[in-house]
């Protein structure tokens, strides 16, 4: 197989990025050229692997003297599994799965401003140590036990299992898009393909594709995707006008999803019986049927951060 343009450019990008640091470097190429003799030497038997040793401490030093990253002369790739040719041993890599949810929908993939959450920026401080919940523990517990739901599902699913899908509810400003945000990030550095929407965007984006020409962006293209990505997460649920249609669309994804055991993630402000309420039983009994319960507790955080001195 062809190595693929952009993996080409990592190549080249290295080689040069090399040169120019050993250009403003002269004593660095010295250095790389005695490490290269040594292990040059030590195969042929004529150093041992101590002396290996002792060219490559030298040349580590003097990167760490210089401030030179370590990896200076590395390829940087965008995607380290398949190093940018797109395929491995013949078959799609998830980055080009992941480009592909990207490109299909209008709304899809984490905002510039969540691309950055971790789970490290999840923090307890703002929720209440002694504040009891409706459920017994305190709102920090809730949160932490929201927190650690999270982290199990990305552990799972990196370990290829198919992990019971999480539903996070709470009123606004308490963490639930960050928790799918810092979810998002992780599962996708783990190379599983995901597709991250608000729900609104994705009933605006199926609405668009009424008047394209495009079978690729059809409304059947689209709900295919949304039904088959092997994460989806839905943001926001209960935020759009609810309508028949919204509703139509919504099982449509649940119950293929549910049918497949294929993991679906939500957050809302909506409680469980408004689930019911809002979208009807057939939607809500198979949500519950996929999805475990994540309640959260607590102030708006967003406030809590404005009366901050």
């Amino acid at each position: 197989m062809r190595p693929h343009r952009e993996g080409l450019d990592a190549i080249w990008e290295a080689t040069e990025r090399r040169g120019k640091v050993l250009a403003q470097h002269p004593e660095l190429e010295q250095l790389e050229r005695l490490v290269a003799e040594a292990l040059l030497h030590c195969v042929q038997g004529k150093l041992s692997w101590s002396e290996v040793d002792e060219a490559r401490a030298a040349r580590d030093l003097f990167l760490a003297q210089n401030k030179i990253p370590f990896g200076y002369a590395e390829p940087r790739y965008r995607c380290s599994l398949c190093q940018d040719e797109g395929y491995i041993n013949g078959k799609k890599c998830s980055c080009k799965k992941q480009e592909h949810l990207n490109r299909l929908f209008s709304g899809s993939g984490l905002p510039q401003l969540l691309k950055s959450e971790t789970f490290d920026c999840y923090d307890l401080k703002w929720y209440s140590p002694i504040r009891k919940t409706p459920i017994g523990i305190t709102e920090r517990e809730a949160a932490d036990e929201a927190r650690k739901a999270c982290m199990q599902f990305v552990a799972s699913s990196a370990e290829g299992r198919k992990p019971r899908g999480l539903y996070i509810y709470g009123k606004a400003g308490l963490g639930k898009t960050l928790l799918l945000s810092a979810m998002c990030n992780a599962l996708v550095q783990n190379g599983i393909p995901t597709l991250y929407m608000v729900f609104s965007d994705l009933i605006a984006d199926i609405k668009k594709s009424f008047d394209q020409q495009d079978s690729a962006w059809s409304e059947s293209a689209l709900m295919a995707a949304a039904k088959k990505a092997s994460v989806l997460m839905l943001d926001d649920l209960g935020a759009e006008q609810i309508t028949e249609f919204v509703i139509n669309r919504l099982f449509d994804i649940v119950n293929y999803r549910r049918n497949n055991e294929l993991p679906l993630l939500v957050s809302s402000n909506l409680s469980i019986p408004e689930i019911g309420a809002w979208y009807g039983e057939r939607v809500s009994s198979r949500l519950w049927e996929i999805c475990s319960p994540i309640p959260m507790f607590g102030q708006d955080i967003r406030i809590q951060k404005t009366r901050q001195p």
